[in-house]
């Protein structure tokens, strides 16, 4: 894949082309063939607009959509795996060390029976790293289900190469399992044997106090992730309501006029089209809403005074282009074919313009009325050899100032004027009613006016998809590692719970006779729970605030309720770690004191 390094004037950053090397050739033939091509064909005057050409390898096509948009989600994602692999880490190490009390006996009777301890943390290792080797087996055998309905449904061709990752497979399986392992090998082994075999119980010490850390540590990062999950989910719907100023569902845009062999027959498309009856106008222009290119120059007030200038984002259009996309006048006047200078004419040195309101703001206008008749210039680029003088740009109409490209971009001053060479699309406003048989009536005009070339077109709908999915993507991925470590976090409360409330059994048998109420004793059971759980929420606030800034910070339209929704996610795993425990609670609190005090 060929990268431009810059661009000439019809080129954007970043232009891709796709190489299939021969056979025997190497990268480094292909850059030098590049670097020839650059010296020998590149003009002078456009080496300061293009530096070269880069090769990009295929194995990093992946990531290049991501680093278009500037989200660096393959990071995201592996970070998320990571979270949901410590939960599950986390998960069994709690797990783990509340059972290791059970096994305290058998540690007792191994160690009399000359078992060294480093051979009993040895056998508890293995025990961890073989639950992990099984795990991996399931993990690769739902795989080998998994890929093929992946590859059906997004036309995808992903497989595993088992000899390339079989070491890496290998290494994970041994790093989790010692690492899950190793503190409850530690806890049940350090149990001497008169201890164990006198009451069957290994000496907890810090166990309960460790128990609580994990369990911390599982809803900081379970806490973390289910508001980051909300603040996506709302920020989504923001991008997709700030959407709705253009009427999405109603046009339909018809791409790639810009060829050559079309540019001629604009003007009879546009008068067999708009004399549909399903049409109710149609413009042409160079972008449309929700597209990510840009084209902006820097303009000024002051005639040859680049330094007070402000970059303005060009859109061509044609005089209707407002009508298709309900687009209100503030002040001023549309476009018209009925002015000469409405249109940009090869060597014009007038234009008359519409600009948005950032736009007049920015030159300090007071208000839209005030700038209708208002004038600005362009600098011409001295480096091009273009000795023109600047043009004269006047202000013929003001419209709102609002996000025409949508998503993560800024509102920008604009500049909307007419230049009929440069129209690229066509955009159909289609009335209410049977769209279905408009766009057969639209296809069948396009085919008897030009039967050489396919129609390319869709609704604006489906350009502002193209870019919204990868955000309702990222959302989905989130929500789908934000469902395991919640799952993980309460199976890891439910167990501990379990077998805590057990441990208690007589304690809790004890209490009752002394009279506390069975509310009693399922308040002190959850509060005891609770403050793992209250913990991690104290650390994951924080954190879940400063992540979910750093991704709005992405957007222009940010969701403006950020703080509640962090906190609702937080009283969410709270009310779930409370459900979990009251369970058991009331389970142990309704038995009878009697068997309670006969209970070991």
């Amino acid at each position: 894949m060929v990268e431009v390094q810059g661009g000439w004037s019809n080129l954007a950053n970043g232009e891709l082309t796709y190489v299939l090397l021969p056979q025997g050739k190497s990268e480094a033939w292909l850059q030098t063939a590049l670097d020839g091509i650059y010296a020998s064909h590149t003009p002078e005057d456009q080496k300061d607009f293009i530096s070269g050409f880069r090769i990009r390898p295929m194995g990093d096509l992946n990531t290049a959509v991501w680093d278009m948009i500037g989200l660096p989600m393959i990071e995201s994602v592996q970070l998320l795996a990571l979270l949901v692999l410590i939960v599950a880490i986390v998960n069994y190490t709690n797990l783990a060390t509340a059972q290791s009390l059970g096994r305290a006996r058998e540690v007792g009777l191994r160690k009399t029976m000359g078992a060294s301890r480093l051979q009993l943390l040895q056998q508890f290792l293995v025990e961890s790293i073989t639950f992990v080797a099984i795990a991996m087996l399931i993990t690769l055998v739902l795989l080998e289900f998994l890929i093929p309905a992946f590859n059906t449904a997004v036309g995808r061709n992903l497989e595993i190469n088992y000899s390339e990752v079989l070491v890496w497979l290998v290494a994970t399986i041994v790093i989790v399992g010692v690492i899950a392992g190793a503190y409850p090998a530690y806890m049940i082994t350090r149990t001497t044997p008169i201890e164990a075999l006198r009451s069957g119980k290994a000496v907890s010490g810090g166990g309960g106090l460790f128990r609580s850390m994990m369990l911390g540590l599982q809803f900081t990062i379970s806490i973390f992730m289910l508001g980051m999950v909300m603040v996506f989910y709302f920020q989504n719907i923001r991008i997709e309501e700030s959407g709705n100023i253009f009427p999405r569902a109603e046009v339909y845009n018809l791409e790639r006029l810009d060829v050559d062999e079309l540019r001629g027959r604009h003007e009879l498309l546009r008068n067999e089209l708009s004399a549909l009856p399903g049409v109710e106008v149609m413009a042409f222009s160079h972008q449309i809403p929700f597209q990510q290119s840009n084209s902006s120059g820097d303009k000024g007030l002051i005639k040859g005074d680049e330094e007070s200038a402000i970059s303005i984002m060009n859109i061509v259009i044609s005089p209707d282009f407002f009508k298709v996309y309900d687009l209100p006048l503030l002040a001023g006047r549309q476009l018209s074919e009925e002015y000469a200078d409405d249109s940009l004419q090869e060597g014009a040195t007038r234009l008359n313009v519409i600009v948005n309101e950032l736009t007049v703001e920015r030159f300090g206008f007071a208000s839209p009325a005030a700038a209708i008749g208002g004038t600005f210039y362009d600098y011409p680029d001295p480096t091009a050899e273009d000795t023109r003088e600047p043009r004269t740009h006047t202000i013929v109409g003001v419209v709102p100032a609002i996000n025409f490209q949508g998503f993560h971009n800024a509102i920008k001053p604009m500049m909307y004027f007419s230049e009929p060479k440069n129209y690229r699309i066509a955009s159909l406003r289609i009335k209410a009613g049977d769209m279905v048989s408009t766009i057969v009536d639209v296809e069948r005009v396009w085919s008897q006016l030009i039967p050489d070339y396919p129609m390319q077109g869709k609704f604006l709908n489906e350009t502002f998809d193209d870019t919204f999915s990868i955000f309702r993507d990222i959302s989905k991925v989130m929500a789908g590692f934000a469902f395991l470590a919640t799952a993980l976090s309460m199976m890891g409360l439910f167990g501990v719970a379990a077998f805590m409330a057990a441990q208690r059994t007589r304690e809790i048998g004890i209490r009752k006779v002394m009279g506390a109420s069975i509310l009693q004793i399922i308040k002190l059971l959850i509060w005891q729970f609770s403050k793992p759980v209250i913990w991690g929420l104290l650390f994951a606030l924080p954190l879940t605030y400063l992540a979910s800034g750093l991704y709005l910070d992405f957007f222009a339209d940010k969701v403006p309720y950020r703080e509640v929704l962090i906190l609702i996610a937080g009283g969410l795993s709270v009310l779930f770690a409370w459900a979990i425990v009251a369970i058991h609670a009331i389970r142990i609190a309704r038995s009878n004191p009697i068997h309670a005090l006969r209970y070991e």
